[in-house]
């Protein structure tokens, strides 16, 4: 074969390619549809006085209307069917029909029993609804197989509706991203939500800016001494000294960080592990729910919430495969 020949066969390969790629980016567009569209929250980012945070149950927070992060919920769970449902737990709304939550939340005995457990939706104040507020049973809990309460690795579960959450202003989902083309460098800004209050009898929704802070910063004897996985990151003000958390009562809580590429929110992180509230060297620590992309996928199934696809890689298999032909053939 001569070399005008060998010339054609390598042209017509690379248009190939170039076609596959772009219709992979057309798809790419349509399949992420309406997940996460709310416009990018300002930075409210200030120093921060561990003598003044209050010790409520959601440290740093601003009180704020659920249509601004329509994807977080509450958990609620009741001891017996006589007592009052109480906030237990948050999540996240990945489709109509689940809820992203961490596996602790459901792990414990009196947890397991969905029948003593709702989840509500589009609420300022969980102990009061009013006309955008949702309430739903749970159909099914499905934990991480391999969740291990001692180290905490797998600490995610999923949470069946029944019936389906009705989309509207107040209610919606967040997108879940994947772990070949969403890294944290291509995230703008995060906040993290949940609900609290000066006491007991009060849960009110509330947001803070935080900032990821290094694995190994995190990890050092004087913080969590690698308690803190490769799955794992911690979150809160930079300085490290106190700042924005979640306490107890907001476990499973998400973390939502803006993506200005796709100009939409993804849920980076789930909240597995806090210590008090508001501590030095003591920041929630996350589940990186990119890493567990396709577990969600395939427990999910047919419900399967908008997601980014994976990076391009039919179009890569098939450029590999057509590369691996033509060599072949010259």
């Amino acid at each position: 074969m001569n070399s005008c020949a060998k010339l054609f066969i390598l042209i017509a390969i690379a248009g190939v390619c170039v076609i596959l790629y772009l219709a992979t980016l057309e798809e790419h567009v349509t399949t992420d549809l309406n997940c996460g569209k709310r416009p990018e929250r300002p930075s409210t980012m200030v120093p921060f006085d561990y003598d003044d945070y209050g010790g409520g149950r959601f440290v740093g927070g601003t009180p704020i209307d659920p249509s601004i992060w329509p994807w977080q919920v509450s958990i609620m769970h009741r001891p017996t069917a006589a007592d009052p449902f109480q906030h237990h737990c948050g999540g996240a709304i990945i489709s109509q029909d689940w809820i992203l939550t961490a596996a602790v939340c459901v792990h414990a005995p009196q947890h397991r029993l969905s029948s003593n457990l709702i989840v509500k939706a589009g609420t300022t104040d969980t102990n009061h609804n009013d006309a955008n507020t949702q309430e739903l049973q749970i159909e099914r809990i499905v934990s991480h197989k391999l969740f291990n309460p001692i180290t905490l690795r797998y600490n995610i579960a999923l949470l069946k509706l029944k019936p389906p959450l009705v989309f509207n202003t107040f209610v919606d989902e967040i997108c879940i991203p994947d772990n070949s083309n969403v890294e944290e460098h291509q995230y703008g800004i995060c906040h993290i939500t949940g609900y609290a209050g000066p006491n007991a009898n009060t849960s009110i929704l509330q947001e803070a800016e935080v900032k990821k802070i290094g694995n190994p910063r995190c990890n050092m004897p004087t913080w969590w001494n690698y308690k803190v996985a490769r799955d794992m990151f911690c979150m809160s003000h930079p300085s490290g000294m106190g700042g924005p958390d979640g306490c107890e009562m907001n476990l499973g809580g998400p973390v939502s960080c803006f993506m200005p590429a796709n100009n939409r929110y993804y849920i980076y992180g789930v909240r597995v592990y806090t210590q008090d509230c508001g501590v030095p060297r003591r920041p929630n620590i996350y589940l990186k729910v990119s890493n567990h992309f396709y577990w969600i996928q395939r427990e999910v199934g047919d419900s399967a919430p908008p997601i980014l696809a994976p990076i391009h890689s039919r179009s890569l298999a098939m450029c590999f495969l057509l590369s691996s032909l033509a060599k072949v053939v010259i």
